[in-house]
């Protein structure tokens, strides 16, 4: 069986898989009785009731953005480096701005 993400409106690991009409049809929602989240989750198996639940598109797009951006930070710290290198910077400039980077991107 897939992992079950937690509930992306309250962040619980309570999730439920309920039977539906014995066992024809599933669905997975929060079990946290004060969490009102109840996407359209159905399904006629229990995996892909899963899947449906898993299924987070923005929270996708934002880490896929976020990978993007680290790497990008990555090479620019590498060009600051061979720009220190390259030019009479006051010594400790770039070195000072890489490790904050480097710091930022724990």
């Amino acid at each position: 069986m897939s992992e079950i993400k937690l509930c992306p409106k309250c962040g619980k690991e309570t999730t439920r898989i309920d039977p539906i009409d014995n066992e024809s049809c599933f669905r997975v929602r929060c079990g946290n009785l004060k969490c009102l989240y109840a996407p359209d989750t159905w399904s006629d198996s229990v995996e892909e009731a899963i899947e449906y639940w898993n299924l987070r598109p923005i929270e996708d797009a934002l880490t896929a953005e976020n990978q993007r951006l680290r790497e990008f930070v990555k090479e620019f710290i590498i060009a600051l480096m061979l720009i220190e290198d390259a030019y009479p910077y006051k010594q400790g400039d770039v070195e000072a701005l890489f490790v904050k980077y480097k710091e930022a991107l724990k």
